[in-house]
């Protein structure tokens, strides 16, 4: 008998192992696999732009994206701060949801306009739920159809700045919804649809950032399988709203404050929850690759859904990010 040794390296072109959004994306794979966050192919010309691959999704994005923690400190996602969770990653428990890196096929109108468009289809998502708040752990696991998002988009500039007004929208269904082995109480398809909008201002050295989401099926924090149904099986309802302004003090030093809540509404078979998050920070690029942050901020919740009590936890950040 022969044994042959050598390096194994795996590229995971997907969003994660399994049928999920969230779970098994980048996380729960990295003991198994290298899970770049963004792997893809693009096709442009006078049409605009085609992208194959994995990217970041429509949804929501626009906020994570303008979120200054987002590359910083930020909050851990339900304050699970002595479980593992990592930070950087913004404020998407209160104000708005994570869009995440999925594989999919998306379209972008050319940039020449001053109204833009996007749309792409997505690998569905099991939608179902498995945070202590619902004990039931319902599951509709079964996708036939992808995803769909879109973005629509009007931005522009004036003397000493520029302006974006945008909003967006998703749409996904599943099947097979079942708790306990027994067919959810509104049978076995689900739904998960859901709009935001936002605005984006800059004027100087000012800038704000302001957007709102409502969805059902989509859940409180990450979108689709972690909160989205309740112990019946029935999808939640969930909206929320962001804010963030900042300065730059210098050429390289950023202030920055934003505050946000997101709300879940209860159901009759499983309570809601409300939550608060404010942020205040100081980034300062040392040059071009390295840039210094410190944060303060508090994250509050009425009812985690993790732990099932209220819960306030002050976050205070000091690091350094390296890019190139």
């Amino acid at each position: 008998m022969s044994e042959n040794w050598g390096p194994l390296l795996r590229i995971n072109p997907h969003s994660g192992e399994g049928n999920y959004k969230n779970l098994g994306n980048v996380g729960s794979t990295a003991s198994k696999s290298l899970d770049p966050r963004e792997i893809y192919a693009t096709f442009d010309g006078d049409f605009g732009q085609i992208v194959i691959g994995k990217q970041y999704s429509i949804f929501n994005g626009r906020p994570v994206l303008a979120d200054a923690s987002v590359l910083a400190g930020g909050f851990f996602v339900y304050d699970i701060a002595n479980d593992g969770g990592a930070l950087g990653a913004g404020s998407l428990h209160s104000g708005y949801l994570y869009a995440n890196f999925n594989s999919g096929i998306r379209y972008n109108s050319p940039t020449d306009s001053s109204v833009k468009f996007s749309v792409g289809l997505y690998d569905p998502s099991t939608i179902q739920s498995i945070l202590p708040s619902v004990k039931s752990t319902p599951v509709a696991s079964k996708t036939t159809s992808p995803r769909f998002e879109a973005d629509l988009s009007y931005g522009q500039d004036f003397e000493g700045g520029n302006f974006l007004l945008y909003a967006d929208m998703i749409y996904q269904s599943a099947e097979n919804c079942t708790v306990s082995g027994v067919t959810c109480a509104s049978g076995s398809k689900v739904e998960a649809s859901g709009y935001s909008a936002g605005v984006s201002l800059n004027y100087g050295s000012f800038s704000l950032f302001a957007s709102g989401f409502k969805g059902e099926g989509l859940g409180s924090a990450l979108q689709l399988d972690f909160d989205s149904l309740d112990d019946s099986g029935r999808e939640r309802e969930s909206s929320g709203y962001w804010l963030q302004t900042t300065v730059n003090v210098t050429t390289d030093t950023l202030l920055r404050l934003s505050y946000g809540e997101t709300k879940i509404d209860p159901t009759n078979a499983t309570a809601g929850h409300k939550a608060k998050g404010t942020v205040f920070g100081v980034y300062h690029n040392y040059n071009d690759h390295i840039a210094l942050y410190t944060e303060v901020g508090r994250s509050e919740f009425d009812l985690n859904p993790v732990f099932g009590i209220a819960t306030e936890t002050d976050y205070v950040t000091v690091g350094t990010r390296f890019m190139w």
